[in-house]
């Protein structure tokens, strides 16, 4: 069995595994972005994050400082009732002639709790794309 790391594959890769199927972006509400309501707690959070980033030479930042001074926050800020941000998710998926396994940066998805356990569920059909095993 063929197994792949996000962190070394591909195109070429996948290509003689599956068929991509590329679907663009949908009209998600998180992307209507003039509908959704900031507070005025949020604005405070978010004011000094734009007035850092507009002041610093960001191209100049090195990944982690970037992680840092705006992603994380952002993250945090995207956190309503069970829609939760993690950082550093394993991912893994198995299939009949391959494997699939590596660490997102960071996903935001709903954080179920199961058998009192809280657990992150991510779905890609959600955010766009599809796999389907050739």
């Amino acid at each position: 069995m063929t197994q792949l790391l996000l962190s070394k594959i591909k195109a070429a890769d996948l290509a003689p595994l599956v068929r991509i199927q590329e679907q663009g972006m949908g009209a998600y509400p998180w992307l209507q972005v003039e509908a959704v309501p900031i507070t005025e707690a949020e604005q405070q959070q978010l004011t000094p994050i734009e007035i850092r980033l507009l002041r610093e030479r960001t191209l100049l930042m090195n990944e982690a400082t970037v992680w840092a001074r705006a992603i994380y926050p952002l993250l945090l800020l995207a956190e309503r009732e069970s829609i939760q941000a993690w950082v550093q998710v394993e991912l893994s998926a198995q299939y009949k002639h391959f494997s699939i396994a590596g660490i997102a940066d960071s996903v935001v998805g709903y954080c179920l709790e199961i058998d009192g356990i809280h657990r992150a569920a991510f779905i890609p059909e959600k955010i766009g794309f599809a796999i389907a095993a050739a």
